[in-house]
């Protein structure tokens, strides 16, 4: 979830590198106040794209761990369920076929609680924040928004 707040303050650090460039280029401003700036904005999109890195690598990893176990606990009680149920079902298509079944569909439900979930719930986060930055910005920044 801590990375889906970092995208927006990266897209504002990235919009505040445009001014440097344009006052350099005009020639407005030094060149040593231009690199120090440049290094001191860059700094600030490299620290939080790495704190960004690490929280949704913790994040991906937590959810497939839970994912793994919680799946391994679903296909265990569905087999169960399966022999419980209906015993001459497994004599007319063959353990491997059910079991290969049972396999397939833990599957998706694996990817659909592992991963998903990271990625929709920073995406969701992601539009939070920029809908807040949006009202503390100008209307340069919500015609930006609107847009995405």
């Amino acid at each position: 979830m801590a990375s889906g707040v970092v995208m927006p303050l990266m897209t504002i650090v990235f919009g505040q590198l445009r001014g440097p460039f344009q006052k350099y280029c005009l020639g407005s401003i030094p060149d040593s106040y231009f690199y120090h700036r440049l290094r001191q904005l860059t700094l600030y999109f490299v620290y939080p794209g790495t704190g960004q890195f690490i929280t949704l690598y913790i994040a991906v990893v937590g959810f497939m761990y839970t994912a793994e176990h919680a799946t391994q606990k679903l296909q265990e009680q569905c087999l169960a369920a399966i022999l419980r149920r209906n015993i001459a079902r497994i004599d007319n298509l063959g353990a491997r076929e059910i079991f290969t079944n049972t396999t397939a569909n833990m599957d998706l439900a694996l990817l659909g609680i592992s991963e998903k979930v990271t990625l929709c719930a920073s995406i969701r986060l992601k539009g939070g924040i920029t809908r807040l930055f949006r009202f503390q910005e100008g209307t340069r920044f919500n015609h930006l928004v609107a847009v995405v």
